[in-house]
């Protein structure tokens, strides 16, 4: 929330100089706050001018990754899980057309779980979340704190499936990744242990 204000003084400038490639970039980086904040109107439209100006300015990483934000900005913030799904076709077209996966990819496939979890589709959602994990393991290396929350996402969905000993297994990994990678103190690695305890109360109705 403290870095929102920062970002629109650093958009507002970048517009000052008229140059789409820079303010493409300046509003990925508001918008991306500006969700993470929860500030999702607002995300959507910084993000949806960040990908207008990028495509204007010829700026290709800045509309990947301006349109894989708006996949759950749309989607995970606002419901709208169509039009969000519709925004990840988009995006994955981008990326294909630059040749990149990676980081950005793994973004893109959360995204796109998250919203389909939401939508209340396990499977689908599943399926896009495995392969996130898959390829931030791959791409990212094991212990980096993106497979922490391949994992956690991926858990959600196991959790809610009623696979709770499978999704245990996974908090316990993210958990163990965040202590390492960030240290005990750190909020990701405290949200982790909450949600890993939570996980771990008695479901009512289940044997002492």
């Amino acid at each position: 929330a403290r870095g929102v204000p920062v970002a629109r003084e650093a958009a507002a400038q970048a517009r000052a100089l008229a140059h789409d490639h820079t303010t493409a970039e300046a509003l990925v980086l508001l918008g991306s706050l500006e969700s993470l904040a929860g500030e999702y109107p607002a995300a959507e439209r910084s993000l949806f001018d960040a990908a207008l100006l990028a495509e204007r300015g010829d700026n290709r990483a800045a509309l990947a990754r301006a349109r894989t934000e708006l996949v759950f900005v749309i989607g995970y913030g606002q419901r709208r899980f169509d039009e969000a799904l519709q925004w990840g076709e988009l995006a994955g077209n981008t990326m294909h057309q630059l040749g990149r996966g990676g980081a950005l990819e793994v973004r893109l496939r959360s995204a796109k779980g998250l919203v389909l979890r939401a939508r209340g589709d396990l499977p689908a959602a599943r399926v896009e979340l495995l392969a996130a994990l898959t390829l931030a393991e791959s791409t990212l290396g094991p212990d980096n704190p993106g497979v922490a929350t391949a994992l956690g996402n991926l858990a959600a969905v196991q959790a809610a499936a009623g696979e709770r000993e499978a999704a245990t297994a996974a908090l316990r990994r993210a958990l163990a990744i965040r202590e390492r990678a960030l240290g005990a103190e750190h909020p990701d690695t405290r949200r982790a242990a909450d949600e890993l305890r939570g996980l771990l109360q008695p479901v009512p109705g289940d044997s002492p």
